[in-house]
């Protein structure tokens, strides 16, 4: 992996704009959809990345 300072800062420049596009998109959510898709993305990163000392429950972060 490319960790170049101007790699880094393409990639945080091509995530803000992303982020724009959506927020001007608009559009909801509900609870239970949200809720879906933190947890596939979870379960997408725990196979990417597995853990032999996860003691969380599967989860990564130390979000509730």
């Amino acid at each position: 992996m490319d960790l170049s300072i101007a790699n880094r800062e393409a990639r945080i420049q091509a995530l803000c704009e992303t982020l724009d596009a959506s927020i001007a998109a608009g559009g909801s959510v509900s609870e239970a959809e949200l809720d879906a898709a933190l947890d596939a993305v979870d379960r997408a990163l725990a196979d990417r990345f597995p853990s032999t000392e996860d003691d969380r429950g599967g989860r990564s972060c130390s979000f509730p």
